[in-house]
């Protein structure tokens, strides 16, 4: 359902520009005919690779043709032109960088003193960036680029696993940061993210949106998701796109009716067999 209000919301400032879901299989295939249908997406290969945490981020680096990208999560939606305004930036990497204190920065990505420990060359910028959203270039990395801190196994793992946190974020705080200061690449901070419970996010209306009444961003509900829109943060919103989703699908309003149906039927199936399990490990205690 995440994945539906993304596309959804690129859908409604961009008709026609590409879209590719990289999937995740790690916990086994999901159905995503509908969104590749109705919204003219397409899926990356990859074979009969998994990845787990967010490592299937790193596939569209590794594509020959040197192209400018937008990486998003699914939990998460844009607003505006977004496209055109970090266009206006000329580099080959943008992330919503900013400015991290001593333990936000060591939970959420790395210890900067680790980090320099590991690395002696490598110099903390002062700066950690969310990777549910970051412009990137492909053609410039090659897998082999990584081979000193990934090991490629399927799933992908970190060598280094006590390093960085978060899998895939941690890893390319420091990688994108370190190539940055070998020149490797160009690179800019720029705060187009809020997550969800951000107050310039809550203070958004209905109205701001049809009216385009707002400055370009992406709205993360990093660490936020609930199956029940209504229970997050500014769950209008997506609510609002998914609306919008199913209203360009015939019988749309009886497929997402079906879909909520089904989540609670799964969730209650869990819930009981949890329940009796529970029950049969108290009786096998008391037998």
């Amino acid at each position: 359902n995440f994945t539906r209000t993304c596309v959804s919301s690129i859908r409604e400032y961009y008709p026609l520009i590409p879209i590719t879901l990289i999937k995740d299989k790690y916990y086994g295939d999901f159905y995503t005919n509908d969104i590749e249908k109705h919204y003219n997406v397409d899926v990356m290969d990859v074979g009969n690779r998994v990845f787990s945490w967010g490592f299937a981020k790193l596939e569209p680096l590794f594509l020959p043709v040197k192209e400018k990208f937008l990486v998003l999560d699914s939990d998460t939606v844009i607003l505006g032109k977004l496209l055109e305004f970090l266009d206006s930036f000329n580099h080959q990497f943008i992330v919503s960088g900013h400015k991290t204190e001593l333990n936000f920065q060591s939970q959420q990505y790395y210890v900067p003193a680790e980090i320099e420990e590991f690395d002696k060359e490598f110099k903390h910028p002062g700066y950690g960036f969310n990777t549910g959203q970051f412009v990137a270039t492909s053609g410039i990395f090659k897998r082999e680029d990584f081979n000193t801190l990934v090991d490629f196994n399927n799933p992908p793992v970190l060598k280094n696993t006590s390093l960085f946190r978060y899998g895939e974020q941690g890893l390319l705080n420091y990688f994108l940061y370190k190539n940055y200061q070998c020149e490797n690449i160009s690179l800019k901070n720029v705060p187009f993210m809020h997550t969800g419970d951000n107050p310039a996010v809550k203070n958004l209306t209905t109205e701001n949106i049809r009216k385009n009444q707002f400055s370009p961003l992406v709205i993360h509900w990093a660490g936020m998701r609930n199956k029940n829109f209504n229970k997050m943060h500014s769950g209008w919103i997506l609510n609002y796109f998914e609306k919008k989703y199913y209203s360009k699908i015939k019988f749309g309003f009886i497929l997402k009716k079906l879909r909520i149906f089904k989540l609670i039927l799964i969730d209650f199936t869990k819930n009981k067999i949890k329940y009796l399990r529970k029950l049969h490990m108290i009786n096998f205690l008391h037998s």
